[in-house]
């Protein structure tokens, strides 16, 4: 007679508490979560500047109302820790002032737009002269800050004592259909040392600069956009643009997504599809989603509807009202409300996505305690998201009545011939991070004798889950985060533990209220 050997299996959750205050981190990215990315660059080196040509009258605008756009990488501190993140940086031509010289100047402002920090306004108080050249009001006085005459490699004065001004570059460059003439200037000190550079393009003025070279808190910038003598150059500009939140979510009903990619070593498949919309008690319509794991087998609907302020609204069933879940913004820097109590979303950075060539936001949910990022294209909707040991990307989208994107067939999932492969498997927890509870979902290939049990990391029991027999095939329970008290755990990591024999496997979740 054949003998059945039971197996033991003891399943485990590891608990490592991390408090809401924890101080964030920075995780980097395996290599299987990058892919290319790249800041708008919309000037292109061309040329060095032939020595006989003429010189551009016209590299400096400064017209009221001119404003810029650059993304600047900056320090800052964010849940007490000390980071490098990017900015929004606006440049504005504000007014005309008449100074104690008796010159009038136009006032111009630079200011960090981001709600997340609370930096002072610099102003400064320029002037062009009559051959294009610009000068700054500067302790009551005249001085020329930037000299387009000159030939690279010649001297001048700056308005900071004991400093001065050199041409390092000259060169052409293709911008907005044109090919613009393009000058770098560079501030040393005293010591011969570079402190700042500045590159000035025709008909554009500054489009990068680096400042504080000396100091390890160095800091840069790069041109996004601008609005010259009204004619708007760029997408997505802050306080110049009106954004169409829409275009980053688009919820209408027949559009649909598949997502491709893993959590753990775990190959995952997911579809999104909106099926319908209806009122609900609070008069607004919501859209009803549709979210398949294919490869898990969950099926989940969810109610949403989205503001013209770019504030996605889920109804919650369980509460009968509606939480707001995220918020959009284009200014680089602002941190926005999510749907985890003590934890927000950063608009991190936006750039152009060089495998769809869609310009994209990148949100990072802070405190950074699993690198959870969240993509999303212009026209497309959600394209990535990724955390610590799980990727998400779509590899398809039908939008609107058309294919914008890939491919939306789903190939099928053996999943007959992945279950006699194996003899037991625990899968990654669902949701992850989860509130208010997760599944944990495991495989057995025979009857056995299961224990799953919540411990802390001293080997204190919390909660005894499950234990009992159970026939082969896959088997799920679900823990709501309480204790054997009924006391809710705190938000933190949570390490699930399984073993049977020799085999182990540690996968991880996380608790965010």
């Amino acid at each position: 007679m054949r003998r059945i050997i039971s197996l033991l299996i003891s399943i485990t959750i590891l608990v490592l508490t991390i408090f809401t205050s924890i101080n964030a981190q920075n995780y980097s990215v395996s290599e299987a979560t990058k892919y290319p990315k790249t800041a708008v660059n919309y000037f292109q080196r061309s040329d060095n500047i032939p020595k006989n040509i003429q010189v551009s009258r016209n590299f400096f605008p400064n017209s009221i109302g001119d404003f810029w756009e650059f993304i600047e990488d900056d320090t800052t501190t964010l849940f007490s820790q000390f980071l490098y993140l990017k900015f929004s940086i606006s440049r504005e031509v504000l007014n005309d002032t008449l100074m104690s010289n008796g010159l009038t100047y136009k006032k111009v402002k630079w200011q960090n737009e981001a709600n997340s920090v609370n930096y002072l306004p610099k102003y400064e108080f320029l002037r062009v002269d009559s051959i294009g050249n610009v000068i700054i009001f500067y302790e009551s006085s005249d001085h020329l800050l930037f000299d387009f005459t000159l030939n690279m490699n010649q001297t001048y004065p700056a308005h900071l004592p004991n400093y001065y001004w050199k041409v390092i570059d000259k060169y052409t460059v293709i911008g907005f259909g044109d090919t613009l003439q393009a000058i770098d200037f560079a501030l040393y000190n005293q010591n011969n040392s570079k402190t700042e550079v500045y590159t000035i393009v025709e008909n554009f003025g500054i489009i990068f600069y680096q400042k504080d070279l000396q100091n390890s808190s160095m800091h840069f910038g790069n041109f996004w956009g601008a609005v010259i003598d009204e004619q708007e150059y760029g997408t997505l500009i802050v306080k110049k643009q009106t954004v169409d939140w829409k275009e980053f979510y688009p919820l209408h009903i027949g559009n649909y997504w598949v997502y491709e990619g893993f959590s753990g070593s775990i190959p995952i498949i997911n579809s999104v599809r909106i099926i319908g919309d209806t009122v609900m008690p609070d008069n607004n319509y919501y859209y009803v989603v549709k979210e398949i794991d294919h490869t898990f087998g969950y099926t989940s609907l969810s109610l949403q509807r989205l503001d013209s302020l770019g504030r996605i609204f889920h109804w919650e069933p369980w509460n009968n009202s509606a939480k707001q879940y995220f918020e959009f913004s284009n200014i680089v820097g602002d941190t926005l409300k999510s749907k985890f109590d003590g934890f927000i979303y950063r608009l991190n950075n936006k750039y152009i996505n060089n495998i769809t060539g869609l310009f994209e936001l990148n949100y990072l949910l802070y405190p950074d305690v699993i690198n959870a990022q969240d993509h999303y294209a212009l026209g497309l909707g959600l394209y990535q998201t990724t955390g610590e040991m799980n990727l998400l990307e779509c590899t398809g989208a039908f939008i609107n009545g058309e294919i914008i994107w890939g491919d939306t067939t789903i190939s099928s999932i053996e999943e007959n011939n992945l279950q006699n492969s194996r003899e037991f498997l625990l899968y990654p927890c669902y949701p992850n991070p989860f509130n208010p509870s997760t599944t944990i979902k495991f495989y057995i290939n025979q009857s056995s004798y299961t224990t799953i049990k919540v411990s802390s990391v001293l080997g204190k029991e919390i909660k005894l889950l499950l234990e009992e027999n159970l026939p082969a095939g896959e088997h799920n329970v679900q823990w709501n985060g309480k204790d054997n008290e009924g006391s809710t755990l705190p938000s933190g990591i949570y390490f699930i533990q399984m073993k049977a024999d020799e085999y182990q496997q540690t996968i991880k979740t996380v608790l965010l209220k």
